[in-house]
């Protein structure tokens, strides 16, 4: 498992990088503006992404369960089902990428001025990149399933990479938002059919064939999935719907500014969603007299590691963030408060991300779906009816996705989880949080500290801050966090890459 969450995190640095590189490009070669636009067609098609219903997020557990009962009749005949589903929800999303299209100048009113072209062009190849995802979604669960995430992770790190690479060289040559979209779309072809080809390689035994397209599987798969897309629709509801507004109301240069926080705070949730992604195959494939007590103890582990690994990137991106954002975007991009609103209030659902996913994996996530699209549904008409009456603000717009999120999925559903496996809240605060909030602590006046100190001086702040926290951190999870066996590990990871032990010495 360590090794697959190595692979993956080494995996989004590609994004992470990126992720800084390509909003910097845009905007200082397009201006302010293009790149709020560029944010606001991803936002359009986005919603998109809901055409799948979540059938092909379903594959991963039921290939990780066949594969472990050696059932390779199920196996084929489950995913053949789900290849046959996700063909259709292709075809849906080409036909309704260009209802978008023919519709944006509604959808946007008169926001994107003379831009109304180039957008119409980047929804077009943005929503084609989509179809061809959701097309083939299924060989993302086969390979994920198999718990190949080095090879998952390594497919869509390399297609990412080559696709900015040649982004980055459009811009450069002159090239504008509408060459980006088309080589976005190439990139993504690519990199979906290599994973069709690493499916062989990973699940030989796998055979996609329609005459193993049937109902039932069709319809088990898809009832899983019905309950991953309940799970999955607010969040991505909740922060395009948020977007739109914000750039109908304040314009695609306040969405600009709103992205990049934004974007620093989902970076820091994908990593974790890379760790916990890992816990609803494992916890679909558990079986056994003691199911009840490994899954008990799979919620710890992935809890602990998640809230450790949250808390310090919350509480730096929320210190050290607006010197971060004016290092690499500008001042223009800083905006007082929204940076430290996003991340601190964004960190409960990080934290507790894999217990998400073993709910998943359980197959209990039924009723917390509903709960949860209940309950962000209703932030989201609230906080929209207020602030079309009071009128749209940047940290208006962060208070209302904290306010539909964290109480949701940082609160109510990893104590769900809880309640279903029988843990106390003292235990699961003791075995989970105690550690981790006096980190919190600690991290959170040096960081101050570090702040005051080099005021007017990010470059200074960021390193400075950056080395003080990581190496505060370190500190006192190497004491508290690592188990010996952990630390004898690591000592002997390094003390093999640094020569040869006393003992091998000998």
């Amino acid at each position: 498992m360590m090794a697959n969450v190595a692979w993956s995190w080494a995996a989004h640095l590609v994004f992470v990088i990126s992720g800084f590189v390509m909003p910097h490009m845009l905007d200082r070669n397009l201006g302010q503006d293009l790149l709020g636009i560029w944010d606001l067609c991803w936002s359009l098609v986005s919603y998109l992404s809901l055409a799948g219903l979540g059938t092909g997020a379903s594959v991963n557990r039921y290939v990780a369960r066949y594969r472990a009962a050696g059932d390779v009749d199920s196996l084929c005949r489950a995913v053949s089902s789900v290849v046959a589903l996700q063909v259709l929800v292709c075809v849906f999303v080409v036909l309704a990428t260009l209802g978008i299209v023919f519709a944006l100048p509604m959808l946007v009113n008169d926001r994107v001025g003379v831009h109304l072209e180039e957008t119409r062009w980047v929804v077009l190849f943005l929503g084609l990149s989509l179809a061809v995802q959701k097309g083939l979604e299924a060989y993302r669960g086969v390979i994920s399933g198999c718990h190949r995430w080095d090879l998952h992770n390594g497919i869509q790190a390399g297609s990412h990479a080559v696709s900015v690479v040649a982004m980055l060289t459009s811009l450069l040559m002159g090239g504008g938002v509408v060459s980006m979209a088309i080589i976005y779309f190439i990139g993504t072809s690519l990199g979906e059919m290599a994973r069709v080809v690493a499916v062989a390689y990973v699940c030989p035994e796998l055979k996609v064939r329609w005459h193993f397209v049937g109902w039932d599987y069709g319809r088990k798969l898809a009832l899983f999935g019905g309950k991953i897309f309940l799970l999955g629709t607010p969040p991505l509801v909740l922060y395009q719907t948020v977007n739109i507004y914000v750039a109908s109301a304040l314009g695609p240069a306040m969405l600009a500014v709103l992205s990049r926080p934004l974007g620093l705070v989902r970076h820091a949730e994908t990593l974790l969603a890379k760790f916990s992604n890992m816990f609803s195959p494992m916890a679909g494939s558990i079986q056994g007299s003691d199911e009840r007590a490994q899954q008990r103890e799979l919620l710890y582990y992935g809890a602990r590691w998640g809230v450790a690994v949250a808390m310090p990137a919350s509480i730096g991106l929320a210190v050290l963030g607006d010197s971060l954002i004016e290092l690499w975007m500008g001042a223009d991009y800083v905006h007082p408060g929204l940076m430290a609103l996003l991340a601190i209030g964004m960190f409960p659902q990080i934290a507790h991300a894999s217990a998400v996913q073993i709910l998943v994996g359980m197959n209990l996530h039924g009723r917390a779906a509903i709960f949860s699209m209940v309950w962000v549904g209703l932030a989201l008409l609230v906080g929209v009816v207020i602030f079309s009456y009071v009128g749209w603000s940047l940290n208006g717009a962060a208070l209302l996705l904290v306010a539909a999120m964290a109480p949701s999925y940082g609160i109510f559903l990893p104590g769900y989880l809880c309640h279903l496996l029988g843990v106390s809240f003292s235990s699961y605060f003791r075995r989970v949080l105690v550690l981790p909030l006096v980190t919190g602590a600690a991290l959170t006046v040096a960081l101050m500290a570090v702040r005051l100190w080099f005021a007017g001086r990010p470059l200074m702040t960021v390193l400075v801050g950056t080395l003080v926290g990581c190496g505060l951190t370190a500190a006192i999870y190497w004491r508290y966090l690592l188990t010996p066996g952990l630390r004898a590990r690591v000592l002997g990871l390094l003390g093999r890459r640094g020569g040869k032990t006393d003992q091998e010495a000998v």
